[in-house]
């Protein structure tokens, strides 16, 4: 997702996390 920017500081973390937990939600 254009959201997702692979940085190395919190902020790529999070934004991974985000993904992640609604890919969980959507299935």
């Amino acid at each position: 997702m254009g959201l997702v920017q692979h940085e190395g500081g919190p902020c790529g973390v999070l934004a991974a996390i985000q993904v992640i937990l609604q890919f969980l939600i959507l299935v």
